[in-house]
C-alpha cells in the first residue's frame, strides 16, 4: 500500500495509507493492525495529539482536516 505518513503516541503508530485513503492503528510491539478507518478523501499527513487524544488527518483535496477520536 501507499503508507507514507505516520505519527506515534501512547504506544501506538498511526499510519496514513495514501494509496487506500485510510488510517491504520498499529501496535508496534506485536506488529498487529488494531484499527482500520476508511476515509472518503485522499490524505496527506497524519498527526497524533496526546493532549486531546485525537488523530488529525489532512485532506487537501477536500480542503479539510478530519479529526478522529482515539480511545484504547
Amino acid at each position: 500500500p501507499g503508507s507514507s505518513t505516520a505519527d506515534g503516541g501512547e504506544g501506538y503508530v498511526f499510519v496514513g495509507d495514501r494509496g487506500g485513503d485510510r488510517v491504520v492503528v498499529v501496535d508496534p510491539g506485536t506488529a498487529q493492525m488494531l484499527v482500520n478507518v476508511q476515509l472518503d478523501h485522499s490524505i496527506e499527513y497524519v498527526r497524533y495529539s496526546e493532549e486531546t487524544r485525537e488523530v488529525w488527518v489532512t485532506q487537501p483535496g477536500a480542503r479539510q482536516i478530519e479529526v478522529l477520536s482515539f480511545k484504547d
